[in-house]
């Protein structure tokens, strides 16, 4: 079944980025998702490998310009993760600092809000 070979490979994919990352280490990774299941699966598989996240997707009202990343992290705080998505967003708005990710404009709060959407 294509479906479960394409699935094992993401495990395979997903455990070896696992062993690749320290502890509360993060990956984004740019994704060209075929549908909203695909995107689903690839959270999912990268879950059962020991790693959490979410999807920010880029120019979401735009169809071709639009463009999904999986925000990553290896077994760490949530605010680290928080951060993370922060960050991601942020630098794609153009609002983070130049100060090597000083982050400019939001509260923990408004962190939070980020990374639950």
């Amino acid at each position: 079944d294509a479906q479960r070979e394409a699935e094992e490979r993401l495990l395979a994919f997903f455990t070896s980025l696992s062993r690749c990352l320290r502890s509360g280490a993060r990956a984004v990774l740019q994704l060209y998702p075929e549908d909203a299941e695909h995107m689903d699966q690839v959270v999912a598989v990268a879950k059962r490998c020991g790693l959490f996240g979410g999807v920010v997707v880029d120019f979401p009202n735009s169809s071709k310009a639009k463009k999904f990343f999986v925000v990553l992290q290896r077994q760490s705080a949530d605010k680290d993760l928080a951060q993370a998505i922060f960050d991601l967003r942020a630098l794609q708005e153009g609002r983070l600092g130049k100060s090597r990710g000083k982050r400019t404009g939001m509260s923990r709060r408004q962190r939070m809000e980020v990374m639950r959407a």
